[in-house]
């Protein structure tokens, strides 16, 4: 098992951000349409900033104990799905509050001092407090996903282990320290956008099921 984890932990970074976005219910939320999230007025406590912060933690300080400390009751030590059945203790925010919720997990065989991924998830609405300063959000368009970075990219398709993955930033605003799972909000998605294919952002057809914003998975590690 520690020989399969450290081979997994050592994939190129954005791949191992899609793999780690990976839920236990991840095959059955494709079926349900996620409400995307509304917020006018973010609360900056709940910032998001890829590869640099999360919230009171910064890439400069945080260890498990650093985590721990900086949010003291709201913090907890709990097990993290990694995927493929496979479960890894690791820190979780907010663990009654899906709304808060934040996963942290650190491979301590590669790095003690970074988490090799942060992952928000966010409640069974499909939101969350979280966002980046640009507002990517749990239940974000994948339009305004588009907008931010600057030019379209490529996500794959619908209904399988990583549907609805970024698979390319295609050298876009958007850091390989962020990795984002989309989801649709169509009753219905065509036969031709499931599977192992790639789509782009700005494909009518994609965006035709109204794709959103599923997952949020971060790293402090290049």
């Amino acid at each position: 098992m520690k020989n399969k984890m450290k081979n997994f932990l050592c994939l190129p970074l954005i791949l191992l951000l899609f793999l780690l976005s990976c839920q236990p219910n991840q095959t059955t939320q494709q079926d349900e349409p996620v409400t995307p999230a509304k917020n006018e007025n973010p609360d900056p406590a709940f910032i998001l900033i890829p590869g640099k912060k999360v919230g009171k933690v910064s890439a400069e300080k945080c260890t498990r104990k650093d985590v721990l400390e900086a949010y003291g009751a709201n913090a907890v030590v709990d097990s993290i799905y990694l995927g493929e059945g496979v479960l890894e203790e690791g820190v979780v925010l907010f663990p009654d509050d899906m709304l808060k919720r934040v996963e942290f997990f650190w491979d301590h065989t590669i790095d003690s001092l970074r988490p090799s991924f942060i992952r928000i998830s966010g409640n069974e609405q499909g939101q969350t407090l979280w966002r980046t300063p640009e507002g990517i959000s749990i239940g974000t368009p994948i339009a305004e996903v588009e907008r931010i970075n600057g030019t379209p990219f490529q996500i794959y398709g619908f209904g399988w282990d990583y549907g609805g993955l970024v698979n390319s930033w295609n050298g876009g605003k958007l850091p390989e320290t962020l990795g984002l799972t989309f989801t649709y909000t169509a009753s219905e998605v065509p036969e031709y956008l499931l599977g192992e294919v790639q789509l782009w952002s700005n494909d009518k057809s994609l965006l035709s099921v109204g794709p959103v914003v599923s997952v949020i998975v971060s790293s402090f590690r290049e």
